[in-house]
């Protein structure tokens, strides 16, 4: 049932004008090669027998990643807020 109340896709618009560091979309591509070398070690250190001492924060860093990180810009235009 439509409602009046609920704004059309068009209108939304992030209300924090945080935006990523670089041009990348989207950090997943970098999560899913960190998850995978992680798993691929864990699963090693299983079959040498050895203990588990795999830490997932020392196999990658936020630097490997496609976007740096995040940052707070005051004065943001609005294409930049569209979802």
């Amino acid at each position: 049932m439509f409602n009046r109340y609920f704004c059309k896709m068009s209108n939304s618009r992030n209300k924090i004008p945080i935006i990523g560091f670089t041009t990348a979309t989207s950090d997943k591509p970098g999560k899913q090669q960190a998850n995978r070398r992680f798993r691929r070690k864990t699963k090693v250190e299983l079959q040498q027998g050895k203990e588990l001492f795999t830490i997932h924060t020392k196999q990658t860093t936020p630097w490997d990643m496609p976007k740096d990180g995040k940052h707070y810009v005051h004065d943001l235009e609005d294409k930049y807020l569209r979802k």
